[in-house]
């Protein structure tokens, strides 16, 4: 078996004396793989993880007798978050955004949803806020806006927002059927938006992979060690 990593991720190829086996074995692996892919990301990218773990694809091909698991990364935001990236403009990505609107002035806008969770939140679903707004808008209804008097912040990338960036959070139902909140914002991005700003700071790079390559081939052979052993 030969056991290979690069950046579009983890490929298994197995040799015709595993034939009998491949079937099963390689499903299990690739689930194997993949789990622990999705649980270490979850650990370690905090809000990014739902981006990243989408990009998370997997495939099982046969070609003359001989199959090969695939588990790999697609999407530039994913392969941003693994590899790394320098800063870059966000506009041109938004400007071609299905949901984009178009102006009195023949220019196009977006409005941005922006998640915002409780204080003691994971990070998972949004950027924890700080406990002096969440006291203020777990106060509003649902439905309600909050009004701060914050100073704009700067941005990562230098940039001064208009207003604080907590100013008009509005609780929403967390779905249609929930009980719970959640805490949105939107931000508005388009043709005449500043040069500056909806410009993302680049990523450090996660290098997931690299961490997870000395656990792929012990996971193979685990697996095809447990196939045997039932078959047997």
């Amino acid at each position: 078996m030969n056991v290979r990593i690069n950046t579009t991720g983890v490929k298994l190829d197995l040799t015709d004396q595993l034939e009998s086996l491949a079937s099963v074995s390689v499903s299990s692996t690739l689930e194997g793989i993949k789990g622990a892919w999705i649980e270490q990301a979850h650990k370690q990218l905090g809000h990014k993880a739902p981006k990243y773990v989408e990009g998370i694809r997997s495939r099982v091909t046969k070609s003359s007798g001989e199959f090969s698991a695939e588990v790999y990364l697609q999407g530039d935001t994913a392969k941003k978050i693994e590899l790394g990236s320098g800063p870059y403009d966000m506009k041109p990505g938004f400007a071609k955004s299905g949901k984009v609107k178009i102006g009195e002035e023949n220019q196009w806008y977006l409005h941005v949803p922006f998640r915002h969770t409780t204080p003691a939140a994971t990070g998972k679903m949004g950027r924890p806020m700080p406990g002096s707004v969440y006291r203020k808008v777990a106060q509003t209804p649902q439905w309600g806006r909050l009004q701060t008097s914050g100073k704009p912040s700067v941005s990562p990338s230098g940039y001064t927002h208009q207003t604080d960036i907590y100013n008009g959070m509005t609780k929403v139902p967390e779905s249609p059927t929930s009980s719970r909140n959640a805490y949105m914002t939107w931000r508005t991005v388009g043709e005449n938006s500043s040069p500056s700003s909806w410009v993302h700071p680049g990523f450090e790079g996660a290098n997931i992979l690299e961490n997870l390559s000395n656990e792929i081939e012990d996971t193979f052979f685990k697996v095809l060690y447990g196939n045997v052993k039932r078959l047997t």
